[in-house]
C-alpha cells in the first residue's frame, strides 16, 4: 500500500509539472539574516520595525518575509588585570566588572580569568554570575603582566561555550612585559576567532603608561583589537559610571534581529547583498549582518 501510495504521489507531480509546459520555476529559500544596528554613539538599536529594514540583492529590492527581535544567551569572558601596576583603579574595575554582570541572567554563562606575572582561570564557565563577582574581589594583586598570553587563552576557552553570542571583556592598562606570545600573534588569533572584544582601558603605574608614547601605542593596540571584532575600547577613567557601557556590550552581543527573505539565487546569498535602513534620520547609523541558513 505504501509503495502505491508514493508511485501515485510521484505521477501527480509528473503530471503537473508536465502541465506547467516551458514555464521557468525557481526554487526560492528563506535565508535568514542575523542583523545588529548601532546609532552614531556606537549604542545598539533596539526599536526598529520590519518597515524601517531594505534588503537589495544582485541590486533586486528583497520582500521581508521575516522579522523578529530575540535575545539570545550569551557567554561573556571576563579578563582582568590583576598586576600591581594597576592598583589604583581596582575598585573602578571591580565597580565596572559588577555592572557588566548585573546585566546577565540565567541563560547566560560568564567565565572569569585574571592574569599578572602568571595567568589563572579564577571561575570556569557558569551561571552563577556573582561566583565570578566575589572570586574576582578576593583575587590578590601580583607583579608581572602576561596580557596578550592571557588573551590568547581566553579566547581559545571562550570557543568551547555553547553560546553562539560570545564576547570577550578585558580591563586592564595595556602593559604587557613577559607574554611568550606577541601582539600580532593575538590580532590572528582574533581574527580566527571572530568574537567581539571590549577593553576598558586604565591609565596604570606600569612604565609603558609613563609617556604619550607609551600610552598612544597602548591605545592603538586596543583600537586594532576592537576595530577588527567589531567590539570597542573604552576608557572610563575614575569615578565613571558604567552602567550603560555594559548594557550596551550586552545588548549589542546578545540582541539581534532576524531578518528573513526568499533568496532566489542558486549560489546561497549573494556576494553583493546589502542590508540598511530607510530614511535620511538612519544615515548615520551602523548597520552589519550575518547570513544564516
Amino acid at each position: 500500500m505504501k509503495r502505491l501510495l508514493a508511485f501515485a504521489i510521484g505521477l501527480l507531480a509528473a503530471m503537473v509539472i508536465a502541465a506547467r509546459g516551458d514555464d521557468l520555476i525557481i526554487d526560492a529559500r528563506l535565508t535568514v539574516l542575523d542583523v545588529f544596528v548601532e546609532d552614531p554613539e556606537g549604542h545598539p538599536v533596539l526599536d526598529l520595525t520590519a518597515g524601517d529594514f531594505e534588503i537589495l540583492q544582485s541590486g533586486q529590492n528583497r520582500l521581508i518575509e521575516h522579522f523578529s527581535l530575540e535575545r539570545d544567551p550569551v557567554a561573556l569572558g571576563i579578563l582582568v588585570d590583576r598586576s600591581s601596576s594597576i592598583d589604583p583603579f581596582r575598585k573602578e574595575i571591580d565597580r565596572a566588572a559588577a555592572q557588566l554582570l548585573n546585566t546577565l541572567d540565567a541563560r547566560d554563562q560568564s567565565f572569569l580569568i585574571t592574569f599578572a606575572g602568571t595567568n589563572s582561570m579564577n571561575v570556569p564557565l557558569t551561571n552563577r554570575h556573582k561566583d565570578v563577582l566575589n572570586s574576582l574581589r578576593k583575587a590578590e594583586s601580583s607583579y608581572g603582566t602576561r596580557f596578550y598570553d592571557a588573551i590568547f587563552d581566553s579566547l581559545a576557552y571562550l570557543a568551547t561555550a555553547e553560546a553562539d553570542r560570545k564576547a570577550l571583556v578585558i580591563f586592564t592598562d595595556g602593559a604587557d612585559h613577559y607574554s611568550a606570545r606577541s601582539f600580532e600573534d593575538v590580532l590572528e588569533a582574533a581574527r580566527s576567532y571572530g568574537y567581539p572584544i571590549y577593553l576598558f582601558g586604565y591609565v596604570g603605574e606600569d612604565s609603558r603608561n609613563w609617556t604619550m608614547q607609551g600610552r598612544g601605542q597602548i591605545e592603538a593596540e586596543f583600537g586594532q583589537l576592537a576595530g577588527l571584532t567589531n567590539g570597542k575600547a573604552i576608557f572610563p577613567g575614575k569615578g565613571v559610571n558604567c552602567s550603560r557601557i555594559a548594557a550596551d556590550i550586552v545588548g549589542a552581543v546578545g540582541y539581534v534581529y532576524k531578518v528573513g527573505f526568499l533568496n532566489g539565487s542558486r549560489f546561497g546569498v549573494a556576494a553583493d547583498l546589502r542590508v540598511q535602513l530607510r530614511g535620511d534620520r538612519f544615515k548615520e547609523f551602523r548597520v552589519r549582518f550575518i547570513p544564516k541558513a
